[in-house]
């Protein structure tokens, strides 16, 4: 079996063309043939693994092994025509010498087959899967265990957090055969695909209605051959058709109807036994698919000229949902909630990664982190044209000044910045418990105070961009009055040190419930202490005669999560509380204040949008787009929102419309490697709809392969730090 997916140029290709080549889509398509050997630790075996299951590693003498994590996994497995089949094994168990002897309890396809009681060292044992339990096409193996355990908690001098359970090393099915897998060929008027016998692929689609599925010709891969090619469309839960076509009979074009539009999966499979020699050949298999008759939808004109002020101000780990204007019922927000009330707010914006790095890379160039590629742990953001160069380019003054070490100049982000000063930050007072060489960051306050000096000393006349990054809402959580006493009374500051953070985030802390809620309590104070401060801001622009004349758009970098699903702080996950971020765009002489835009927003659209407000053209190839046509066509689509946690990690997300792909191989952690959420049912992301709606996931899952693997914009650049900043970075949390 082979796990991959359509790519999302093909489909975006349904709105501009008429035809999707499926031989050529087969490379990201999900093809399946019978194969004997699961070898555990291995690139192949990881493509049967859906939950359950740790990272590849290797024993002592470099064979391969993972760890099942937790009492549960799955896998799958492909089937041609149901058969009795032997499990050939070898495994052992996690060495507890207290527990008692470990079990592995199998199911194929929710029908219990037994179970198996494992002796203390590696082992190879044989187990029967009885035909009735299986299927032709993918099967699901379930394996459930007596115990798990926490290398920490036997050995004090581990940091495993992992549950383990069981050591794999290899799993043979005796009685499949390793049949050949599914092939394609270019041709001039639309390619070939072979599908030998007993193999399928499967094709994730999401059509509008009146779609057929054609081909030139069905034909037999030899001559004697008998297979037929079963096609069928599969929506959740349920076959909507499906036809056998008898190849012998069908030289000729062939076409069939695809049902109602939506998510589909369209799977075409070749009867007969794995390794049979025979199988069908498709000649042009295509999706037709109508033209959309949409009108294009015109971006209105705000009124902003050539030589607009722009401000872009970022707020670190901001989630929406803390601030009053998105609903929270915690007074954190009023200067940012009447700065709304002149505004446009984006009420789902989206941010590119759930760390402060590759986020701002994504706001400054309109890329996604894989095509800018300062996404690693240090990082760095190659030349390339970013918001502060064009603008510069078009006779702006450019300055930044940030608060975090993490996007310092030597990471370069400060390209097209004349000036770019990072006010660096400061020990922590030992009055409030610090620790060296735990630091925080400089106050908004010290922050506004150092740019508008630069604005009342700058010798021009030339229109200003001005982009401050404020950081009081980040780690370590030490409000100063009153906003403590006001919002935090009754918390214990040292909840708020880095220290305690940073045993929760590895798990050698655990708060109570009462603990936690004081953590949440510091963090409000400290929003409605940068609030304070921005509406400080709001009235010094005011009176320099800069607000009613000047762009802003206020954002924030990523979310905190404060144990939502099981992760505090950030650079962790891809959930709702570190993505979902403010974004306010308050245009020249407040135009267009108060409206809400409910279509989805991102970090890269930040770019063009100012863009195409001041009458620039944008740098080529963005995957950001303008959000002025949004104010005028609420409801028109908007682009996916790809989000990814960056190297070395391996986590993504996609949304589209309504509903959240988050795909993860993380090993640390036994959660599945596709979940999916309907954040308009469950903005919390709560329910995992991935098992009931697999089509849908699939249709997103196959989308996600044009944006991981997108082709980077500049080469990938890596900073060796200096001991200086290494510390700073360490001491704020960044590098555990």
């Amino acid at each position: 079996m082979v796990a991959l997916g359509l790519c999302a140029a093909a489909l975006a290709a349904c709105a501009r063309s008429d035809r999707i080549d499926l031989a050529a889509q087969l490379p990201v398509a999900q093809a399946w043939h019978e194969t004997t050997l699961v070898d555990f630790g291995t690139p192949a075996a990881r493509q049967h693994l859906l939950l359950g299951w740790g990272r590849d590693e290797t024993w002592e003498d470099g064979r391969t092994m993972l760890w099942a994590l937790g009492t549960r996994s799955l896998l799958e497995f492909y089937v041609a025509a149901p058969r009795s089949l032997i499990l050939t094994l070898q495994c052992g168990p996690f060495p507890d010498p207290d527990a008692p002897p470990q079990t592995i309890d199998f199911a194929v396809n929710g029908t219990p087959q037994g179970r198996l009681e494992l002796l203390r060292d590696q082992r190879v044992y044989r187990f029967p899967l009885a035909a009735e339990a299986l299927r032709s096409g993918v099967n699901t193996l379930e394996l459930r265990y007596g115990y798990a355990r926490r290398p920490r908690s036997l050995s004090p001098g581990s940091d495993d957090g992992r549950a383990l359970s069981v050591a794999w090393s290899w799993m043979r099915f005796d009685g499949l055969a390793d049949g050949a897998a599914p092939t394609a060929a270019a041709g001039p008027a639309g390619g070939s695909l072979t599908l030998p016998s007993g193999s399928q692929v499967d094709f994730f689609v999401d059509l509008p209605d009146g779609a057929t599925f054609h081909v030139d010709a069905v034909r037999p891969l030899a001559a004697a051959d008998a297979s037929d090619l079963v096609v069928a469309v599969e929506r959740d839960g349920a076959v909507a058709r499906q036809v056998t076509v008898g190849v012998r009979a069908t030289p000729a074009p062939w076409e069939e109807s695809i049902d109602a539009g939506g998510p589909a999966r369209l799977r075409l499979r070749a009867t007969g036994a794995a390794g049979a020699g025979g199988g069908v050949v498709l000649d042009a298999p295509r999706l037709d698919v109508p033209r959309g008759q949409a009108p294009p939808c015109r971006a209105p004109r705000p009124p902003a000229t050539a030589t607009t002020p722009v401000i872009l101000y970022v707020i670190d780990t901001l989630r929406a949902d803390h601030l009053g204007c998105y609903g929270y019922d915690r007074p954190t927000s009023p200067h940012l909630d009447a700065f709304a009330a002149d505004a446009v707010r984006f009420a789902y914006a989206v941010a590119q990664s759930s760390w402060t790095r590759p986020s701002m890379a994504s706001i400054m160039t309109g890329l996604t982190p894989p095509r800018h590629n300062a996404i690693g742990g240090h990082g760095v953001l190659a030349p390339m044209p970013t918001l502060a160069s064009v603008l510069a380019a078009r006779g702006y003054d450019t300055a930044g000044f940030i608060t975090n070490s993490v996007i310092t100049a030597e990471y370069g982000l400060n390209q097209g910045f004349a000036t770019y000063t990072l006010l660096p930050e400061e020990p922590i007072p030992p009055a409030l418990g610090g620790r060296p060489p735990q630091v925080m960051h400089q106050p908004a306050t010290v922050l506004h105070d150092t740019a508008l000096r630069w604005v009342d000393d700058r010798q021009s006349s030339r229109p200003l961009f001005l982009y401050l990054h404020a950081s009081d809402p980040h780690n370590p959580y030490l409000p100063p009055s009153p906003f403590r006493e006001a919002l935090a009374g009754d918390a214990d500051l040292e909840l708020g040190l880095p220290h305690v953070l940073d045993g929760v985030v590895k798990g050698t802390r655990r708060l109570t419930a009462e603990e936690r809620q004081q953590m949440i309590a510091l963090y409000d104070a400290d929003i409605a202490s940068v609030d304070d401060a921005f509406g400080g801001l709001v009235a010094a622009l005011r009176a320099r005669g800069l607000y009613d004349d000047a762009l802003i758009v206020v954002v924030a970098d990523h979310g905190e999560g404060f144990g939502e699903h099981d992760y505090y702080s950030h650079a962790n996950s891809l959930y709702g509380e570190l993505l979902h971020v403010p974004l306010l765009i308050k245009f020249p002489h407040q135009w267009r204040a108060g409206t809400v835009i409910g279509a989805t927003a991102q970090q890269v659209d930040i770019l063009p949008t100012i863009l195409d407000a001041l009458g620039a053209d944008p740098p080529a190839a963005l995957d950001g787009t303008s959000l002025l046509p949004a104010l005028d066509c609420p409801d028109a689509p908007r682009p996916p929102a790809y989000s990814t946690l960056g190297k070395p990690s391996s986590i993504a997300s996609l949304l589209v419309g309504r509903h959240k792909l988050i795909y993860s191989i993380v090993a640390e952690r036994p959660e599945p490697r596709i979940a999916l959420y309907d954040i308009a049912a469950d903005p919390g992301e709560a329910r995992d709809l991935a098992d009931v709606q697999p089509v849908r996931a699939g249709t997103l899952f196959a989308r996600l392969p044009a944006f991981r693997n997108a082709v980077p914009v500049g080469a990938e650049r890596t900073l060796v730090p200096d001991g200086a900043l290494e510390e700073r970075m360490r001491a704020l949390g960044y590098l555990h």
